[in-house]
C-alpha cells in the first residue's frame, strides 16, 4: 500500500489526535505567518527608506583663509558628483531681499526699523533637496518645487501667499536694498518671481522677541539656482560662479554616507581647510530605527514559536509513536522499511500541517496588518524622542545640524509571495524535525523487539 494512502488511512482512523494536531499546527502556523509577514513588511519599508530619504553631505565654506575668501563653486561640485555612490546635489544661496509685501512682523516690526522688509530668499537647485524640506520641517501644499532650469521661480509659505492675497502664478518683487547689501552697486535693482509652490510649516512654533524678519519661516522665499548666482554676483559684484549656502550631496545608500565622504575629503586640488564637510542621515536614522527594532522583534518571535512549537510537537509525537510501536513491528513483517514507516507519519504530519497552514494563510491576512500596525506605532512612539522645549526655533541656523526632524517610514503589511513561502518552510521544517526527534522512539528499537510490544 502506497504511503500517502497509509497516512490518510491512519488520519482518518485516529480523528481525535487528527483535530489536536490539526489546531496545533494551526496556531503555530499563524503565528509564524504574522512574524513573517510583518518582518517581511519592515524589510520593505527599509529598502523604501534606502531609496527615498537616503543620506547626504554638506560642504559649506569657512570663508576665510589666510584673509582670502573661499566659496564652494562650480568645480568643486562637479568634482564631488564625479565620485561615486552620488545620485543627485543641491546647490545654495542664502540671501536678504526687501519686498514691497507684507511679511509676517516680528522684532523690526516693532521697532520701526527699514528691516523688516527684509526677507530670507533661499537659491536652489532643487527646493525639494534642501534640508528644511528633507527633514520635514517645512512641506509642500501646493504646486511644485524648485527645479534645475527654472529661472525666476519662488516657492512660498502659505501665510505669506495669504497675508498677501497671492496664488500659485502670481508675481512676488523684491530689489537690493542699502540694509541687505550695504554699498553694492546695484542698490535698487529689483526682481520679480512667479510663484511655482507654496509650502506650510509642519509643526509650528511661536517665534521669540528677539527674531527677526527675515528669520520666521512664513518669510522664507525659495528661489532657483540662476535667480541666487545672478543677484549674488550682482549684490557683491563678483563672480557669480559660487554658492554662498554651500552644497549638499545625496547618496544612493546611507550606510555607505561615511565611506563615501571620507573618499570625496580624498579628492586632489582641493584645500579642505577652506571648507567644512557635515554629514547628515538624521532622517534616515529616525525612520530607520523603529523598522529596525520592528523587525528585530518579529524575527526573535518567529524563532521562540518555531522552537517551542517544535518542542511541543516532538513531545506530542513522542508520545504518540510510543502507542505506535506495535504497529510499526507488523508492518515491518510484511517488509516496510523504517524509512518507510518513518515517511508514513512524516506524511501524515505533513498533510495534517498543510491544512492548518492554508487556514493559517487566510486569517493571518486581517491579523498581520492589524498586529504589524500596532506594533509598528508602539515601536515608533519609544524611538522617537521629543525635542527638547526652546524659547523659539532656531530658524537662524544652519539645519544640517539638526536632528528632531523626520518623516516616518510608509509601513504597510500586505502578505507577499516570500514571506509565505518563508513561513510555509519554517513550518515544514519544524514538522520533519519534529517527527524525526519523535521517530527516535521507533529507530532505536530492533525489529524483532517491536513486534513484542504490545499497544
Amino acid at each position: 500500500m502506497p504511503t500517502v494512502k497509509r497516512a490518510l488511512l491512519y488520519i482518518r482512523r485516529k480523528p481525535g489526535k487528527t483535530i489536536l494536531l490539526l489546531l496545533l499546527f494551526f496556531v503555530i502556523s499563524l503565528l509564524i505567518l504574522t512574524g513573517m509577514v510583518i518582518y517581511n513588511a519592515a524589510e520593505g519599508a527599509a529598502a523604501r527608506v534606502r531609496e527615498s530619504i537616503g543620506g547626504y553631505f554638506k560642504i559649506t565654506s569657512r570663508y576665510t583663509t589666510d584673509g582670502v575668501p573661499q566659496f564652494v563653486d562650480g568645480a568643486l561640485v562637479d568634482a564631488v558628483l564625479g565620485r561615486e555612490g552620488i545620485k543627485g546635489h543641491n546647490s545654495m544661496d542664502t540671501l536678504y531681499l526687501a519686498t514691497s509685501s507684507r511679511l509676517k512682523p516680528a522684532r523690526f516690526t516693532a521697532e520701526n526699523d527699514s528691516k523688516a522688509s527684509l526677507a530670507r530668499f533661499l537659491g536652489n537647485t532643487d527646493s525639494s533637496l534642501h534640508e528644511y524640506f528633507i527633514l520635514d520641517i517645512l512641506s509642500l501644499e501646493e504646486g511644485r518645487h524648485i527645479a534645475p532650469g527654472d529661472h525666476r521661480k519662488a516657492v512660498v509659505s502659505r501665510e505669506f501667499a495669504e497675508m498677501n492675497g497671492l496664488e500659485l502664478g502670481d508675481t512676488v518683487l523684491a530689489s537690493i536694498t542699502e540694509d541687505a547689501a550695504p554699498g553694492s552697486g546695484a542698490l535698487g535693482t529689483e526682481y520679480g518671481f512667479e510663484i511655482a509652490g507654496i509650502f506650510g510649516e509642519t509643526n509650528a512654533k511661536q517665534a521669540g522677541v528677539m527674531t527677526a524678519e527675515c528669520d520666521l519661516p512664513a518669510n522664507f522665499i525659495f528661489i532657483d539656482e540662476e535667480s541666487g548666482r545672478e543677484i549674488a554676483a550682482a549684490m557683491s559684484g563678483g563672480d557669480g560662479d559660487r554658492y554662498h549656502a554651500g552644497a549638499s550631496f545625496f547618496v544612493n545608500d546611507p550606510k555607505e554616507l561615511d565611506a563615501i565622504a571620507a573618499d570625496v575629503l580624498q579628492l586632489p586640488g582641493i584645500d579642505w581647510d577652506s571648507y567644512e564637510l557635515t554629514k547628515s542621515n538624521a532622517a534616515y536614522q529616525k525612520a530607520m530605527a523603529p523598522l529596525t527594532r520592528l523587525g528585530g522583534m518579529t524575527f526573535m518571535m518567529v524563532a521562540v514559536i518555531a522552537i517551542t512549537g517544535m518542542v511541543l510537537i516532538s513531545l506530542l509525537l513522542v508520545m504518540w509513536t510510543r502507542d505506535r510501536v506495535h504497529e510499526a513491528g507488523v508492518l515491518m513483517s510484511v517488509g516496510i522499511r523504517k524509512s518507510g514507516i518513518f515517511f508514513q507519519h512524516l506524511a501524515e504530519c505533513t498533510l495534517i500541517f498543510l491544512i492548518a497552514f492554508a487556514a493559517a494563510w487566510g486569517v493571518s491576512v486581517p491579523v498581520s496588518e492589524r498586529v504589524g500596525g500596532m506594533l509598528y506605532r508602539s515601536t515608533l512612539t519609544e524611538v522617537r524622542e521629543e525635542p527638547a522645549e526652546r524659547e523659539h526655533e532656531p530658524w537662524d541656523m544652519e539645519p544640517a545640524g539638526l536632528d528632531e526632524a523626520g518623516k516616518a517610514a510608509e509601513f504597510t503589511v500586505r502578505p507577499s509571495a516570500e514571506a509565505v513561502a518563508a513561513a510555509c518552510a519554517v513550518g515544514i521544517s519544524l514538522v520533519v524535525v519534529s517527527e524525526g526527534l519523535g521517530f527516535l522512539v521507533i529507530l532505536r528499537k530492533r525489529p524483532k523487539d517491536l513486534l513484542t510490544i504490545m499497544e
